[in-house]
């Protein structure tokens, strides 16, 4: 079966990120990080792509859903997440990446906000085959021993219908 993934990374648009301040650390691999984990959501049939970016024991919930307690529920959540979608495409608009003073080394929290647009499998007419949905989202990033990063917590709430003005009117 044919991934809904786009042919080039020049079909991802960019979030923006805030203003570089001195002394803060480098968020390259963390914006290339999220950037991945929003292509790889947008892939139909690859739960187990998705599921290796969060760490064993990641907490995940997605909007009112419940909290997913192992890696089972996480799978199933992904598999949910696609059972009557036939594709989706996240665009994000803001990224908000942050390291505290009580964080321990190699951990990152970050907001980030968007639009979906998912096209549903048996949509009907075609009025309703398509949805447009606000969402933020509130993540926390650890590095793991060989320096990749994961979701070690990941939460999304959504919001009413999305277009790209609706962002620009924050």
């Amino acid at each position: 079966m044919a991934s809904s993934q786009p042919s080039s990374s020049q079909d991802w648009d960019l979030p923006v990120y805030p203003i570089a301040v001195a002394g803060q650390p480098d968020f390259t691999p963390v914006k290339d990080f999220i950037a991945n984990f929003y292509r790889v959501s947008d892939i139909t049939d690859d739960v187990e792509q998705w599921t290796q970016l969060f760490i064993k024991g990641a907490i995940v919930k997605m909007g009112d859903g419940p909290s997913t307690p192992d890696q089972i529920a996480l799978k199933d959540l992904r598999t949910n997440m696609w059972k009557d979608v036939k594709t989706r495409k996240h665009t994000v608009t803001r990224v908000f990446p942050a390291v505290f003073p009580d964080f321990q080394d190699g951990v990152l929290a970050f907001s980030a906000s968007g639009g979906v647009v998912t096209e549903a499998k048996n949509g009907g007419d075609t009025s309703s085959l398509f949805t447009q949905r606000n969402w933020s989202a509130f993540g926390q990033l650890t590095t793991m021993d060989d320096g990749v990063w994961k979701l070690a917590y990941y939460e999304v709430y959504f919001g009413g219908q999305w277009s790209a003005s609706s962002e620009s009117e924050l």
